[in-house]
Parts: structure tokens; C-alpha cells; sequence
């Protein structure tokens, strides 16, 4: 029977369905791995606490990642100044939800396409980071385990050192990622209570690029780039473990 990519407790996990696509149960309780279908490790989940990576756009909001209601319902006016003036400040930044057709697209000569992709066993817990960048026919990898981390703090520092790894700001810059917390805090159309540092970090490098652009992927939805920089971020993992 096949694994496929869920969410437990916030984490990314390989689950155990049958034929149909459904999670095989057992006592109660489903099988998932953390580190990928060929782990020898398999550890038992409640059904209620494993999640589908894209239900909906709110499902993965910052508002649920910070497990704070009253705090969604009291920012609407917050989250609306937060972005009038991140759009000031970020005027050069836009944020797109682009089909998958779109997305696969080969970039033209001069246009830098990066898919970001952060992950963790555990959440916190092992975590690292996937980076794929495309440039015409140019094309770069990275895998890095970046230690004991949040899947929101993977996610952000995937985009930072993206960024950090680029040598001309003069290109166009699309970066696709699937983690709409971490697109929505950098945009300013959510005002984060955690992990301000490192975000205002990445703001200060996104400031330097001239034409940049943030675009909100599904996960694990056949999308090359995206499903590559999966890999490598649960790869870093991976080996860091066996080392």
C-alpha cells in the first residue's frame, strides 16, 4: 500500500492509505513515517490529528499556526494597516497565486525562478531545508539541515537563504513556496507575534531586489519545482540523522 504526504500536528508526514486513498486504520489509529516511504521506522497517529497539507488557504494562515482565534478575530483591522504599510515599504515585492500550468512554465533568459520548501520531524524537532533555483538553463540545489526548528522557522529560513544565495539583485526574482504563513508575514498581511527577528531579516533582503515576487504554491500537487524542493529539504533530515 502506498504513503502519501499529509500533515501531523503541523508537520510534514508520509501516511499509510490503501488503494482508494484512504488512511489505512488500525486500533484506532493510522501509521505515518517522518523521514520518507523507505524509513524502517513507522509510528502510530490519531486519525483526528493528521490533516490534508492543502484544505484550505486558512488552514495553513498564520492565525492557526500561532493556535490563537482571539487573536484572528481582534487583528482584521491590524492585519489591514500592517499591510498598507508593508506595501509601502515593499512596493517592489507582489504576491501571486499563479495555476500549475503557469508555474511550470521554463523562466525566460533573465528571469530567476526559486521554489523554497522547509520541513521537520516533529514539529519542533529535526528540521531542514530544500532550495531549487532555475535561471534560463541554469539550475542549483540546496539541502541543508539547519538543527531543532518550527516548520514556520524552516519555511522562513528557506526563503532567507535563498535569497542570501543569489549574486545580482538586478534579475527578476520569483519565489514559489507553499507555506502561506510564511508569505503572508513577509507581505505584511499578517502581523506575527513570533519569529519577528528572522522575518524582519528577510524583509531587509527582500528590500534589495528590484523586481521580486512571492508567489503561494500547493503542496505536493505535482508542481516539479515545489516537489524537488521537498525532497531536498526531508533529505537534509535524512542525513543528518544517518551521519
Amino acid at each position: 500500500m502506498p504513503w502519501v504526504r499529509k500533515k501531523f500536528k503541523k508537520c510534514k508526514v508520509y501516511v499509510l492509505v490503501d488503494a482508494q486513498g484512504q488512511i489505512v486504520i488500525e486500533n484506532n489509529l493510522a501509521q505515518i513515517k517522518y523521514r520518507g516511504v523507505d524509513d524502517d521506522k513507522i509510528y502510530n497517529a490519531r486519525l483526528a490529528d493528521i490533516e490534508e497539507l492543502e484544505n484550505s488557504s486558512t488552514q495553513e494562515n498564520a492565525s492557526t499556526q500561532e493556535n490563537s482565534s482571539t487573536q484572528e478575530n481582534s487583528s482584521t483591522q491590524e492585519n489591514s494597516n500592517t499591510q498598507k504599510n508593508s506595501e509601502k515599504q515593499h512596493s517592489n515585492v507582489k504576491q501571486d497565486t499563479p495555476t500549475n500550468t503557469s508555474v511550470q512554465q521554463n523562466p525566460t533568459s533573465s528571469q530567476i525562478e526559486i521554489y523554497t520548501d522547509g520541513a521537520c520531524t516533529g514539529n519542533p524537532g529535526p528540521a531542514g531545508i530544500g532550495i531549487y533555483f532555475r535561471f534560463g538553463k541554469h539550475q542549483k540545489e540546496i539541502s541543508e539541515y539547519i538543527g531543532h526548528a518550527t516548520n514556520n522557522i524552516a519555511e522562513l529560513t528557506a526563503i532567507k537563504k535563498a535569497l542570501e544565495s543569489l549574486k545580482s539583485n538586478e534579475y527578476p526574482v520569483t519565489i514559489f513556496s507553499d507555506s502561506q504563513y510564511s508569505l503572508s508575514v513577509l507581505n505584511g498581511a499578517y502581523k506575527a507575534k513570533k519569529n519577528k527577528e528572522l522575518i524582519e531579516s528577510i524583509q531587509q533582503l527582500m528590500s534589495n531586489f528590484k523586481h521580486l515576487k512571492l508567489v503561494k504554491v500547493a503542496g505536493h500537487s505535482g508542481i516539479a519545482g515545489n516537489e524537488k524542493a521537498d525532497r531536498l529539504a526531508v533529505s537534509a533530515i535524512e542525513n543528518a540523522n544517518n551521519g
